[in-house]
């Protein structure tokens, strides 16, 4: 458990990582991304066309909103975005950490490893 433990602790501390996973993951797929935005925007009186958040009054919505929806998307992809299992990766605590042993056990026996 030490090498899981260790290898964990290494993700952790490697700030540019973990930015990057974060950008990576919050932004792809861009299908999921944008439906995610469709469902906040709509959340929040508002539409997303054309790769705009619009306002219930036709015009571009304020920055305020624009970033609680984005915040919001966020947090859902995180929650939600398959391409972090498969790349053998969990978000956890706000950390992007190595699957351990057991998930990986189980993964391998439901999914497969690629």
């Amino acid at each position: 458990m030490a090498l899981v433990d260790g290898l964990t602790e290494m993700y952790m501390k490697d700030k540019k990582l973990q930015a990057d996973l974060r950008e990576y993951f919050t932004q792809e797929p861009t299908s999921m991304r944008e439906m995610f935005l469709r469902i906040e925007a709509g959340a929040a009186d508002c539409e997303f066309i054309e790769g705009e958040i619009i306002n219930d009054v036709g015009e571009p919505a304020d920055e305020m909103i624009v970033g609680a929806i984005n915040d919001a998307v966020d947090r859902q992809m995180l929650a939600a975005n398959p391409q972090i299992r498969e790349q053998q990766l969990q978000y956890k605590d706000g950390f992007f950490v190595p699957l351990d042993y057991r998930d990986l056990k189980e993964m391998k026996r439901t999914e497969g490893i690629r």
